[in-house]
């Protein structure tokens, strides 16, 4: 005996994502979810196929992915297995997209480690000047 399958509304499958429901129903707009289902009243019902789209989208616009570049994806994905090479590559040139960014958050993480020692040590220092205020630099940006 077949058992129905649950459907969620747009608030609960928000809560079970982590989405807020407008994100949901942003994504399922712009047709990166196409397993959606709608009700006798038009209402958009989310099946578990419908979540795990939905967490696809979240993961891939986290690292960095355009709406475009995510429908793009959901398309050939819907093609089929012959388009596992693009979305191979695809992955690939977000991947780097990704290393760069944390090379760069790694940068500004190194910088406020800095200031937030020099000022810790300031604060336990004797010297008068505020030598870590930009006020006080004595050389030009040139």
């Amino acid at each position: 005996m077949k058992t129905k399958e649950q459907l969620l509304t747009v608030k609960q499958a928000a809560d079970k994502t982590g989405l807020s429901t407008y994100t949901v129903r942003f994504y399922t707009d712009k047709g990166l979810i196409p397993t959606i289902k709608r009700n006798n009243n038009n209402q958009r019902q989310y099946d578990y196929i419908a979540l795990e789209w939905l967490l696809v989208c979240k993961y891939l616009r986290q690292t960095g992915m355009s709406i475009k570049q995510l429908q793009q994806y959901v398309h050939l994905c819907l093609v089929g297995k012959e388009t596992v090479p693009t979305r191979y590559q695809m992955l690939v040139k977000q991947q780097q997209k990704l290393v760069d960014k944390i090379k760069a958050d790694q940068k500004q993480m190194d910088f406020l480690k800095f200031k937030l020692n020099a000022y810790q040590k300031l604060m336990h220092s004797d010297q008068d000047e505020d030598i870590f205020n930009p006020n006080n630099y004595y050389f030009k940006i040139k």
